[in-house]
């Protein structure tokens, strides 16, 4: 670096000195000594310890300390400022180097009077001011004063201020001590990848401060924490319309998030606050305003925010040097499910402070796509503020726009006011609570003085929350009347199901009049009746005819025959459209006794499940049947079969988990005529009655559910034909075949009800009757004179199941 001496008014400058690596140049012209002075320093590391002097001309003075320098990088001098840029206008500083480390006791950069500081660095930045140790002086990281300009570039970029407890304390602060001489600071660019800003301290203590100038941060992520104020900008203006060169803050970053511990964001007297990208706010204060300024939080509405604090319009009055008028700007915009506002709005104003001054008419908040606003009460406490009386109170939303947000009003003695909805609409939970001792019930209200509907009718969801339709009946509407005020917009009232009762919905039009209250179907019974249906037409079908069961058995010869079929299907069925997916194998063997006839016996093993968006069952059934089959000659054929099912379901619901086993039981008798059409074609017209039963089962859930089956029954009749041809040199057939059946029983009854209060039930029907229709087709091929295979594909159609598909393949081998 240069070694040099003090510069003297009217001395002649020397030419600078150089030192390699490091380079600093100190210029002056010859015939002023005192202006256009610049200042580079490029090393690859520079840190500045504590130093008054070290990087410091002072335009006011001509006495100047000796400049410390090393080759090392490293500035090293006793005193409060470390780097103190006080050039005048046109004069500027540069230090460029790899990495930058400024520190100091009070001021670790300090600029003043038009002049301009610039910091560039190819890795990472540090300002810090102060220590907790320190008691005497309040610190600033970076302090810019009366026109001074400060660009601070580097990959990270941190600034901190740090003081004892009863110190103020502040990260950056801009301001203008001389009206009219703005400074600025441009802190990162798109290249910085993360910007921190801390400020700890008393309560004063201030993370930004800008009066009257342009504070800009530009970074991939910005993070302010500070013990008082996050940031504050005011221009000590408060005109109706916003001065052109007013104070304006802007954050330009993906991410950017600020703790406080007393306020988030100060906005006052005609100040500008404009924050894009994803934006999370701790504080109890997020946003305060006042005197017409403006703020504007994620304008596009393309990030995700996440406010928790009140937003406060407030001023202690002009007697402790403030404006006095609260009214201000703020756009606050609030889409996706992810972000979120948890807080409230209100106001603190001097004691008889007058009501035009009190007047707040910019408020406006959007919620859309999910976004949510949870309100908090508020604490209306009086405060003293230095001899003054404050009176706080809670404020008015000015304009909501609701499209598609979410409002939750979490306490039932609070209500929300709104002067003016607007927008397609959205949803508002209201905390309700039962008085069990009176016998009443009571809500959180939310109240809209007006409704937008220039753009539409917005609709109004409103759901009672913590109560449910096990506790209180339609008349629970009635109490609940004056809950939401909102004439112009229509209303969708719920009262949510319960574990048994179904939930109740009152619909108002725009007019306030209510159209009447529905009682819908418990959505879990709903889906449990779905799969106890599912997993009972299962076992039906399994009661299946002749040739799904073993093929062409006329042409098997007579001995002992063993075959084994596996076979699947899916299904659906009720008013949440449950799937049902099962793959059975079944296994037989049977021995030709003679007259025509075949006995024998099998053994089936389904495998099943079933699902819908809200949940999923298991299922499994054994079974074990004997069967009789008779041919004659001429084509008559007769097929009895009586069997015995287990059958096991687990289910989860929805938050409803339960299992419940059934014993069945089945006989079919089916009668046929094979007739043949010359050689190579046949038809063979069929009819099939099957009887059967499943015994009902009473189980628990683990939502305080009982649930008792009735019996269920099931009569089916089929009338059908099947028609093919047969391969020659009695090689098979290939067939096509059309059934009609009827169920002239098929009711599948359950009684629902609380295991801690039964005069809380519901029941559960099912109706499987009524008429279906089913087409098949299928093969069957001899692979040897004892041995054969065959195959069946199904659909059905009508009734109240949809058989998406079935498939049956099977082989039978005579010994």
């Amino acid at each position: 670096m240069l070694l040099t001496t003090p510069i003297k008014e009217k001395q002649c400058l020397p030419p600078p000195r150089q030192i390699t690596p490091s380079k600093v140049s100190l210029t002056s012209p010859a015939h002023r000594t005192r202006t256009d002075i610049s200042l580079a320093v490029a090393v690859a590391l520079l840190t500045v310890h504590g130093s008054t002097f070290a990087a410091h001309l002072w335009w006011q003075t001509d006495v100047r300390d000796p400049v410390h320098t090393t080759t090392e990088g490293t500035y090293i001098h006793d005193g409060n400022r470390a780097v103190i840029w006080n050039a005048g206008p046109d004069s500027s500083l540069t230090i460029d180097a790899n990495l930058i480390d400024i520190e100091a006791n009070e001021r670790a950069l300090y600029a003043d009077y038009f002049s301009t500081v610039s910091i560039v660095s190819d890795s990472s930045v540090l300002l810090k001011a102060g220590s907790e140790n320190q008691s005497e002086k309040s610190p600033d990281a970076l302090y810019l004063d009366r026109g001074a300009v400060a660009s601070i570039k580097g990959s990270t970029i941190d600034i901190q201020a740090t003081s004892a407890n009863n110190l103020a304390a502040r990260g950056i602060f801009v301001g203008q001590t001389v009206k009219e001489f703005h400074s600025a600071a441009e802190i990162g660019s798109e290249d910085t990848q993360k910007i921190t800003i801390s400020a700890t301290g008393n309560a004063n203590s201030y993370g930004i401060s800008n009066i009257g100038g342009a504070v800009t941060l530009t970074a991939d992520e910005v993070t302010i924490n500070s013990s008082g104020i996050g940031i504050h900008v005011g221009n000590n203006t408060e005109s109706s319309t916003i001065p052109e060169d007013t104070a304006k803050t802007v954050i330009n970053a993906n991410r950017t998030t600020i703790n406080a511990d007393g306020y988030g964001i100060l906005s006052f007297s005609n100040g500008v606050t404009e924050i894009s990208g994803d934006l999370k706010v701790n504080a109890p204060i997020a946003i305060a305003a006042r005197g017409h300024s403006s703020t504007s939080i994620n304008a596009n509405g393309d990030a995700t925010v996440v406010i928790k604090g009140d937003i406060s319009f407030e001023t202690p009055g002009s007697a402790h040097n403030s404006g006095n008028v609260i009214d201000a700007d703020i756009s606050l915009n609030l889409s996706g499910e992810a972000s979120s506002w948890t807080g409230n709005v209100t106001k603190e104003v001097p004691k008889g402070h007058s009501e035009e001054d009190s007047t707040v008419s910019g408020l406006k908040v959007a919620l859309s796509n999910g976004a949510q606003w949870n309100p908090t009460k508020i604490n209306t406490a009086n405060s003293d503020y230095d001899g003054t009386t404050l009176v706080k109170s809670a404020e008015k939303l000015n304009h909501l726009t609701l499209n598609q947000g979410v409002i939750n009003i979490q306490n039932t003695d609070q209500t929300v006011e709104v002067e003016e909805i607007s927008g397609t609409g959205g949803t508002i939970n209201l905390k309700t609570a039962i008085n069990q001792e009176h016998g009443t019930i009571t809500s959180g209200k939310f109240v809209a003085e007006s409704v937008n509907t220039s753009d539409g009718t917005p609709t109004l969801s409103v759901n009672f929350t913590d109560v449910t339709s096990d506790k209180v009946g339609p008349e629970a509407f009635a109490a609940l009347a004056d809950s939401v005020s909102a004439d112009g917009a229509t209303q969708i009232r719920t009262i949510a199901q319960g574990a048994v009762k179904g939930a109740l919905v009152e619909t108002i039009d725009q007019n306030g009049k209510s159209l009447g209250v529905t009682q819908y179907q418990n959505t879990r019974l709903g889906a449990y009746g779905s799969i106890a249906a599912l997993g009972v037409l299962q076992w039906r079908h399994d009661m299946n005819d002749l040739t799904k069961r073993m093929g062409e058995l006329r042409t098997s010869p007579a001995s002992v025959g063993t075959w084994a079929r596996l076979y699947g299907s899916e299904q659906e069925y009720g008013k949440q459209s449950v799937t049902a997916k099962n793959t059975s194998i079944q296994v037989g063997a049977d021995y030709d006794v003679g007259a025509g006839w075949k006995v024998g016996a099998a053994f089936t093993y389904t495998d099943g499940s079933a699902t819908y968006d809200l949940g999923n069952s298991d299922n499994k059934s054994y079974g074990l049947a004997l069967y009789g089959s008779w041919f004659a000659e001429n084509g008559q054929f007769v097929d009895l079969i009586a069997k015995y099912s287990r059958l096991d379901t687990d289910f989860n619901l929805e938050g409803m988990d339960g299992s419940f086993d059934n014993n069945a039981y089945s006989f079919s008798v089916e009668y046929g005529w094979n007739f043949r059409l010359g050689d190579l074609a046949f038809i063979e017209p069929q009819a099939e009655l099957t009887y059967g039963m499943v015994s009902g089962d009473t189980f628990d859930t683990n939502n305080d559910v009982r649930i008792e089956q009735d019996d269920f029954e099931s009569l089916v009749g089929r009338i059908g034909v099947r028609s093919g041809f047969v391969f020659p040199e009695n090689k098979g057939t290939i067939y096509a075949r059309v059934s009609v059946l009827h169920d002239f029983k098929g009711d599948l009854d359950s009684n629902a009800y609380l295991i801690s209060d039964s005069r809380v039930s519901d029941p559960v029907h099912d109706d499987l009757g009524g008429t279906w229709y089913e087409f098949g087709i299928g093969a069957n091929f001899n692979l040897t004179d004892r041995t054969y295979t065959y195959v069946d594909l199904e659909k059905n159609t009508g009734g109240e199941v949809k058989e998406n598909w079935r498939w049956n393949i099977g082989l039978r081998h005579v010994w």
